[in-house]
């Protein structure tokens, strides 16, 4: 028996906690420079119509993170 799982998890990551998602990649990558790297992608804003907004929470998908990453 075959099955088929359908899920959308587009709005998953526009709520996600950078701090965990931060503890999650730490214990899979041991390189601290990709972690900061990675820290600070998540900290900087999206500026959009002139406006710059900055979240605590998501993986700001409007960046240019690579998919494996955000």
């Amino acid at each position: 028996m075959s099955y088929i799982l359908d899920a959308d998890i587009a709005r998953f990551f526009d709520g996600v906690s950078q701090d965990w998602l931060i503890r999650f990649v730490e214990h899979r990558i041991g390189d601290k420079r990709v972690i900061r790297l990675i820290r600070k992608w998540l900290e900087v804003g999206v500026l959009e119509d002139g406006i710059v907004t900055v979240s605590e929470r998501g993986s700001m998908k409007k960046l240019g993170v690579p998919a494996a990453m955000g």
